[in-house]
């Protein structure tokens, strides 16, 4: 009788150890390294992109779009997709654990608003009248959520815009009202180093004038320039006029590589705005739907997903820092 007490006793704790075992968490299996390209085709689970000569298993795998969470519902043939990958199955079949899908709009406008109508649900910007209809999405520089009656004459937007055949209709609105706590440059200069104080710089520009711009503790100096250095300077008014230094950097002395029309590319962060980032001499601008991993700052070395717009600035879906 004790015996078989004990061989039960012995079950019952061996049932409750498995049990346990099977309500552990899972451990998230690391990133291996990522591809991106146009899908080919989509079969159940499987997506094949770069004319079917990579495989991708998403079983499994969380997706992401511009509009927030999405499926492999949402793609298609022709889409652009920027994929992590955890392993490479059987046959070379990459597996995913995440997928980004670059569905990024046809273009945009950046620029004060000349004209609103709330009778015809339009904003006016560079001349191109744009419909504004029940699906577009209004932010302000807080992210915070507005309406078309919101935007008045001179407030300057990023609208994002697809072509249709009746013209240009918003998807995407961004109204960049400068955030208090935040400097956003508003000019840059290139020149040599003429001299270098404690809290000021002289710069000799190209066409030989000499600029004092300030500096402080939160200038980012890059490269450690000294006199005679050709620099880039990135830098903002201040309320008594001076030109105060945001970031100092060596000169690049070689062409700028200019972004891909899609996919990625890494640089170094100049400026960091409510709306629109500068990367090397990119404009890189972002959403509400950017996602921002690392939290890169001036100076940091990112990898910026998205798409180059028709002006030759960047969509960002994307930045993560190196």
């Amino acid at each position: 009788m004790n015996r078989t007490l004990s061989a039960v006793a012995s079950l019952i704790l061996l049932c409750s150890t498995l049990s346990g075992q099977s309500r552990a968490p899972k451990k998230e299996v690391p990133s291996v390294g990522t591809v991106s390209g146009t899908v080919s085709t989509v079969s159940g689970s499987l997506i094949t992109i770069m004319e079917g000569w990579v495989t991708i298993d998403a079983t499994g795998a969380t997706f992401a779009g511009r509009q927030g969470s999405a499926s492999i519902a949402d793609i298609k043939p022709g889409t652009r997709i920027d994929a992590a990958i955890t392993s490479a199955g059987a046959g070379g079949t990459l597996q995913a654990s995440r997928i980004i899908i670059l569905d990024l709009p046809d273009g945009s406008l950046s620029a004060a608003v000349e004209a609103v109508s709330a009778t015809n649900s339009t904003l006016t910007v560079l001349g191109r009248t744009i419909q504004v209809t029940s699906a577009t999405r209004i932010f302000g520089s807080k992210r915070d959520q507005m309406t078309l009656a919101d935007i008045k004459v001179g407030d300057h937007v990023t609208v994002e815009v697809n072509a249709t055949a009746s013209g240009l209709a918003a998807e995407a609105i961004h109204v960049q009202t400068p955030l208090p706590d935040m400097p956003r440059p508003d000019m840059s200069i290139d020149g040599t180093v003429k001299s270098i104080a404690a809290d000021s710089w002289i710069i000799t520009t190209r066409d030989s004038r000499d600029v004092t711009v300030l500096v402080n503790a939160q200038t980012k100096i890059e490269g450690s320039p000294k006199v005679g250095d050709a620099v880039h300077v990135i830098a903002r008014s201040d309320a008594a006029g001076n030109i105060v230094a945001l970031a100092i950097s060596l000169a690049v002395t070689r062409p700028p590589t200019p972004p891909p029309s899609t996919g990625s590319f890494e640089g170094v962060v100049k400026s960091i705005g409510a709306r629109e980032w500068l990367v090397d001499t990119i404009r890189v601008l972002v959403s509400e739907k950017t996602i921002i991993t690392g939290s890169p700052a001036v100076g940091d070395t990112v990898r910026v997903t998205g798409t180059r717009s028709r002006d030759g600035s960047f969509l960002a879906v994307k930045i993560e820092k190196k």
